[in-house]
């Protein structure tokens, strides 16, 4: 028996709004709620492993939404970050792998650019914990994970498509 997908959603409310807001699992569950409510079509469409992607949401709670309404999770340490950018890299066989540029919005930041390789089923390959590496002149951020991630399955450079809509210039 299929459910219509208005119950799910209808589901998550209701946990969302019994739970306990202090606890990550109910503020996961409003948030995901809260952008699966979004009449507004995905933005950045982007086409990779037999899916479309795209961003879904606004200001803190963007997310990146599967064509079959899966809302994909962030990685670790990105709590406080949002999706900017989608692309998708390719292995030399040819397999692809969805690849999803995070950033801190809208305020900019010369220094927040986190990519992260999500695997076939939507779940991110590694984590950024903690989020930079140095401190003050040196801050950079923690892309460890990406690297390491890109190199054990040979990934080929993806070319990022960004939301334009969202996307801040720092002089």
């Amino acid at each position: 028996m299929k459910l219509a997908p208005a119950i799910p959603l209808v589901a998550a409310i209701a946990l969302a709004a019994c739970a306990a807001p202090s606890t990550p699992a109910a503020s996961e569950i409003a948030l995901v709620a809260s952008t699966h409510a979004s009449d507004a079509p995905p933005r950045v469409p982007t086409r990779c492993t037999q899916h479309e992607f795209g961003l879904i949401g606004e200001g803190d709670v963007v997310r990146v939404q599967r064509s079959d309404g899966v809302v994909l999770e962030r990685p670790g340490g990105m709590q406080s970050y949002v999706p900017v950018g989608l692309g998708c890299a390719q292995t030399s066989g040819g397999d692809e792998y969805l690849v999803v540029q995070y950033g801190e919005v809208p305020l900019g930041c010369k220094v927040c650019e986190w990519v992260f390789v999500y695997d076939h089923a939507g779940r991110p390959m590694h984590d950024s914990v903690p989020a930079f590496w140095g401190q003050g002149d040196s801050l950079a951020p923690n892309n460890a994970g990406y690297a390491r991630v890109s190199q054990e399955l040979g990934l080929q450079r993806p070319r990022i498509e960004y939301d334009e809509t969202r996307r801040v210039t720092i002089d």
